[in-house]
Parts: C-alpha cells; sequence; structure tokens
C-alpha cells in the first residue's frame, strides 16, 4: 500500500509526500515504522502542516495521534494553527487547541492565528474568531506593523469579526506605526458604499478625530477614498469638518484633488456640512486650487457655486486657472467654468513670476488652450519677470507648432528678455533647426547679440551643432563679431573639434579669412591651447602653417601676373 516513491526517499520524506495526497494507509504504516513527526521539507512545513492546508482533518487527527508538533514553525514563522485560521478550518482550530497549539504565538510578520482569522475579507461568520477569543486568543496583540486584528477586521470588512473582538474589549483607538486606528483603516476603503463597518466603530465609541502620522482623521481618508457612507456616517457622528493635516488639507482639500472625477456627490455631502470653501493649506491653496489642477470639473462647479474666491492666490501667486491652465491636458470648458462665473477669473492675473495663465499654457505645452486664450485676448507678447516670453519658451523647448501659433497671432521674434536674448538665441543653442529656420523666415535678426555678447551662430559653435551653424552661415550670420571673437574662438571654447573640422571643409575660404583674427589678442589655437582643447589647437596650428607656407606663394604669383 505505499505509494512509488524512489527508493532512495527517506521516510520522513516519504511521509511528506503521503500527507500530501492523503494517502491514510501509507501514513499510519510509515508511523508505525518510527518515521519522524515534526520532520520539515524545504519550506519549514512539517506533514501537520501539510495536512491542515489540504483541510484533511483525518489525516489530521492521526498525526496529532501520533504527537505531532502542534507549535512548529515553517519558513514564515507560521504554525499549524496560524494556516487552520486562515483557512477558517473549524474542525483543525479546535483540534488544534484541544492538542495544546499556543494561541498567540506570532510568525515573522508578527501576526498571530487571530491577527490572519480578522484578515479575511468580506467574512460574515464569527465562529472561527469565536473559538479562538475562547481559547484567549489576545485581541490587542500587534503585528510588526503596529495593527490590531481589529484593525485587519475593518480594513477587510470582516464584519462579525469587529463585532466579536469589540464584544471581547479589543481596544477602538488603537493606533498602529502609522498612526491609523481602525476607523481609519475601514474609512479608507476605496469607493465603498456601506456604512455597517463604520456604524459598528462608532457605535463602540471609535474616536471620529484621532490623527495618524500626517495629521489626517477618518473624515480626512473617507473623502480622499470617496468612501461616501463612511462621510455621512462619520459627519453624523460629529466628525471635525474643517480639521487640516500636517500639510494643511481639509477633508474637502482631499476630496477635491481626486483627479479627472466627475461625480460631485462627496463635494456635496461636505459642503452641506460647511466644509470651508477657502479654507488654505500650507502652499496657500484652496480646494478649487486643488480641483483646478486636477481636473475635477464637478468639483470645481460646486466650489465656485458654494463661493470660493475664483483668483485666490497661493504661496507661488498661482490663482486656479492658473493651475488649470498648467496641465497639458487641461481642456477649455475647464477655463470656461471660472470665466463665464459672475465674478470672473482673471486670465491677465499674475503669479509670483509674473507668468498670466496663458502664459502657463503655453509653457505647458497645450496648443488648443493657447488658441482659446488668443480668442479671449491673450497678449502674446506678455513676458515674466526674466522677460521671457511664450515664444522664448517654445523656441527653448523646440516646440514649433507653438511658435508658429504665436507667430501668426503677433509675437514680436526679436522680443529680448532681461538677459538680451532673443527666441532664436535659444532655438540655435539647443539645436532646433526647424524652429530656428521659422523665427528667421519671420524676420528674427539673426546678429543680435545678448548680454554676454553671444550672437545665436556663437552658441551653435560652442556647442557644436554644425547643422544650424551651416544654416546661419549660409543666411549671413557673421562669423566674426565687432569684439574680434570668431566661430572658431566659440568652438574652441567648447572643445568642438568637429566643428573646426566642419567649418574647414565646407567653408573653406570663410576658415581661412578667420583664422588668425585675434580676440583679446588670442587666436583661436591660442585660446584652445589655453582652454586644454589640445587636438583643435593642433589641428588650427597646422592649418595657419599651411597657410603661411602657400601665401607667399600666392602673393609671388598676383605680382608677376
Amino acid at each position: 500500500f505505499l505509494n512509488a516513491v524512489p527508493r532512495d526517499m527517506a521516510m520522513e520524506q516519504q511521509l511528506h509526500f503521503e500527507v500530501s495526497i492523503g494517502n491514510i494507509a501509507a501514513i499510519q504504516a510509515l508511523i508505525q515504522q518510527g518515521a519522524e513527526m515534526n520532520a520539515q521539507d524545504q519550506e519549514g512545513k512539517t506533514p501537520l502542516h501539510l495536512a491542515i492546508s489540504r483541510n484533511d482533518s483525518e489525516v489530521m487527527d492521526i498525526l496529532l495521534g501520533a504527537n505531532a508538533g502542534t507549535n512548529v514553525k515553517d519558513e514564515d514563522g507560521r504554525t499549524p494553527l496560524h494556516l487552520a485560521a486562515s483557512n477558517r478550518n473549524i474542525d483543525a482550530i479546535r483540534s488544534l487547541i484541544k492538542a495544546g497549539a499556543e494561541i498567540n504565538v506570532q510568525d515573522k510578520d508578527g501576526n498571530s492565528p487571530i491577527h490572519l482569522a480578522a484578515a479575511e475579507k468580506d467574512c460574515n461568520d464569527s465562529e472561527v474568531m469565536d473559538i479562538l477569543l475562547g481559547a484567549n486568543a489576545g485581541t490587542n496583540v500587534k503585528d510588526e506593523d503596529g495593527r490590531t486584528p481589529l484593525h485587519l477586521a475593518a480594513s477587510n470588512r470582516n464584519i462579525d469579526a469587529i463585532r466579536s473582538l469589540i464584544k471581547a474589549g479589543a481596544e477602538i483607538n488603537v493606533q498602529d506605526k502609522d498612526g491609523n486606528s481602525p476607523i481609519h483603516l475601514a474609512a479608507a476603503e476605496k469607493d465603498c458604499n456601506d456604512s455597517e463597518v463604520m456604524d459598528i466603530l462608532l457605535g463602540a465609541n471609535a474616536g471620529t478625530n484621532v490623527k495618524d502620522e500626517d495629521g489626517r482623521t477618518p473624515l480626512h481618508l473617507a473623502a480622499s477614498n470617496r468612501n461616501i457612507d463612511a462621510i455621512r456616517s462619520l459627519i453624523k457622528a460629529g466628525a471635525e469638518i474643517n480639521v487640516q493635516d500636517k500639510d494643511g488639507n481639509s477633508p474637502i482639500h482631499l476630496a477635491a484633488a481626486e483627479k479627472d472625477c466627475n461625480d460631485s456627490e462627496v463635494m456635496d455631502i461636505l459642503l452641506g456640512a460647511n466644509a470651508g470653501t477657502n479654507v488654505k493649506d500650507e502652499d496657500g491653496r484652496t480646494p478649487l486650487h486643488l480641483a483646478a489642477s486636477n481636473r475635477n470639473i464637478d468639483a470645481i462647479r460646486s466650489l465656485i457655486k458654494a463661493g470660493a474666491e475664483i483668483n485666490v492666490q497661493d504661496k507661488d501667486g498661482n490663482s486656479p486657472i492658473h493651475l488649470a491652465a498648467a496641465e497639458k491636458d487641461c481642456t477649455s470648458d475647464i477655463i470656461d467654468l471660472f470665466l463665464e462665473n459672475e465674478n470672473g477669473g482673471d486670465i491677465n492675473l499674475k503669479n509670483n513670476k509674473e507668468e498670466t495663465p496663458p502664459y502657463r499654457a503655453v509653457i505647458a505645452p497645450n496648443i488648443r488652450l493657447v488658441k482659446y486664450f488668443i480668442k479671449k485676448g491673450f497678449d502674446v507678447n506678455t513676458a515674466d519677470k526674466y522677460g521671457n516670453t511664450g515664444g522664448h519658451n517654445a523656441a527653448f523647448n523646440g516646440r514649433y507648432e507653438m511658435m508658429k501659433l504665436l507667430l501668426d497671432h503677433g509675437f514680436d521674434p526679436n522680443f529680448q528678455n532681461g538677459k538680451d536674448y532673443i527666441p532664436l538665441h535659444f532655438a540655435a543653442r539647443e539645436n532646433h533647426k526647424e524652429v530656428v529656420n521659422l523665427l528667421i523666415d519671420s524676420n528674427s535678426d539673426i546678429n543680435t547679440l545678448c548680454r554676454t555678447g553671444d550672437s545665436p551662430i556663437m552658441l551653435a559653435a560652442r556647442l557644436g551643432h554644425n547643422d544650424i551653424v551651416s544654416l546661419l552661415v549660409e543666411l549671413g550670420a557673421k562669423t566674426v563679431l565687432k569684439d574680434g571673437r570668431s566661430i572658431l574662438h566659440a568652438a574652441a571654447k567648447g572643445n568642438r573639434l568637429l566643428t573646426i573640422q566642419h567649418i574647414m571643409a565646407d567653408y573653406g575660404e570663410i576658415f581661412t579669412e578667420i583664422l588668425e583674427i585675434q580676440w583679446k589678442d588670442l587666436t583661436a589655437e591660442d585660446y584652445a591651447n589655453i582652454n586644454g582643447s589640445h587636438s583643435i589647437a593642433w589641428l588650427l596650428n597646422k592649418q595657419q602653417k599651411k597657410r603661411q607656407l602657400v601665401q607667399p606663394v600666392v602673393d609671388h604669383q598676383l605680382k608677376v601676373s
């Protein structure tokens, strides 16, 4: 009656095997032959662990009758009683307790058997809990996260476990390592629309205003997770409606911050309970700011209807419209909610950087919204505190369509920022050839100097943007500035050997003309040596010597002719 197994299999291994398939006759024979009852497999499980995992009561009774150890732990630190509790194996639980299983033993994560029973999701059967509690299972034992069985029962909606634990004296406001009480975890159940768990906990005097380590109450968590019935229950029980967390967020801030939410019910419940529409968080933001930045359309409607200040500014000077416009996916219907109100949103309001909402839309970039703002009167030449316009930003980032839109609506391509950069400087510096072409076609001055004395071609040469250098050379850009600086000096400064070679190969005549020009008494070769660009210095020196050899011959030929 023994199964066909490898002949060299140890008796203990065979016992595990026979238990795993429920071969009672073989199990009994191996026990009679003296098989070790508490031998552990690679996962640390004994035959008794395996029998309980299979819910095989008959095999379990045989093993217990043969003195199998009830408190042996597997690699996760779990005893057979842990497994029985987790599997809701009532007969096994009773038998193990009767056989002396330790009731409050904890696994590697700090879970006792009653923790695992309490964590059974949506379980509405109290029998397992009652057996464990009847055997003096600890109601306030904490796992490694500081959570008691009541925490786990609350977070898993194990209603009968909650009732049993409270009846047995479980501490109702005990807090875990993160400061969560059981009612915090129940409130955090996302989109839960069943108040039973909350009502049981509140009926047992769970604290409505207990704060976790982030300063959040159960109402904060219910609001941020759209737990509508929890919100109603908590407000009814006296939860403070405008309590602020460590970041200054009230519950209505968190509800407003729900991204792309198009359901006003949570907002309406909170507003109906007198939630403050203009309460500011630590960044100076109101719920309307958060609703705007998260495209929460119904929250925006509800807040404006309830009297939220439309042009209120945060610590950075941003109004809700600024934050909405800064979102790449913001649509005009969101902005309309602000502009169509009788108190009127101001699209020309400037933040601390002197950016307007339309300017933020350019930066986003949100081309449809920029078109919308242009129709609303957006001045495309509006600059921020640094003198940068939307055109500067579009040029810097190589946004051709945005640049074209701005130019088509009157943007000045020669607008200089606070450091005298025009958009062409940025486009050339960042190697955006299409935008460079577009700006030049729009009469951008290719020889404009910024405050550092650089023209667009100098920036391109210094950064090794050879295509831009070629384009600007062919369009007549000056290759030598008034102070004597040449594009060779610029390339040498940037250690751009390939750019030097490019100019030499494609623009030999220009190269020869500017080779020995001095800037601050230094030729490009001198500058390369000082800058440590020795390969460039060697190349320029070689070309200079070659020129010195060739030039007398050319001069002689000219005299003869």
